[in-house]
């Protein structure tokens, strides 16, 4: 809600908050309302099932939930599990009390059971935001928690950075709306389903790619 007010997200009718911690949790802004559900439930963005086959059981007591892959002890149940399957060498087979934080640092040095770990956090990632922005359609998505900083600052492959470019691309776009508004357009007129706000658009995406061509933060 403070995102929704005076965070990132400020002046969006529509938004998604997903933070990434311990569990998988967030809230959901809606025609600048906060979503709360019929008892107060609304938005239980880790439980999201991502995954039929899933035989472990999540805390909700259902098998698949987001939580289980993208939480922080989703990642090292994932870690264990990849692990397990296959005898690759890696740094991480000599830890002890196997933490998030050594995931991320040892896919920080190259290690590359621990980056097929994180690809299927990104995976799983990635498709519990295009599950939620289908449903929702918001205008700004935003993701917080502990474990974010650490998906971000691990060894990300070129196939990732399209999704950075497109982050920056809606940090822009957000700050051309912000400029426009201050410079009297009414923030009708800068929607998508205008022409203008279309425009805007093609133009945020194009100086986020030249700003990841520019200066690439992960390559």
């Amino acid at each position: 809600l403070a995102e929704n007010v005076a965070g990132v997200s400020a002046g969006a009718h529509s938004s998604v908050f997903l933070t990434l911690g311990t569990g998988v949790g967030g809230g959901i802004v809606i025609e600048g309302k906060l979503l709360h559900g019929a008892h107060g439930a609304g938005a239980e963005i880790g439980h999201i099932v991502l995954n039929r086959q899933e035989t472990a059981l999540c805390g909700c007591g259902k098998r698949g939930c987001a939580e289980q892959y993208c939480s922080a002890t989703g990642i090292v149940r994932l870690a264990k599990l990849h692990l397990g399957k296959t005898d690759a060498p890696s740094a991480l087979r000599g830890v002890e009390n196997l933490t998030c934080k050594d995931i991320f640092d040892a896919a920080k040095a190259g290690d590359a059971q621990a980056n097929a770990v994180l690809d299927q956090v990104y995976m799983y990632l990635g498709e519990l935001l295009a599950n939620i922005c289908g449903v929702v359609n918001p205008e700004t998505v935003v993701i917080g928690g502990g474990v974010i900083g650490g998906l971000l600052c691990a060894n990300i492959d070129m196939e990732y950075t399209w999704l950075i470019a497109t982050a920056i691309s809606f940090i822009v776009l957000g700050l051309m709306k912000k400029i426009l508004t201050l410079m009297g357009f009414y923030p009708e007129m800068l929607e998508m389903k205008t022409m203008l706000g279309n425009y805007l658009v093609y133009l945020a995406l194009g100086l986020g790619i030249c700003i990841m061509m520019v200066n690439p933060p992960f390559v």
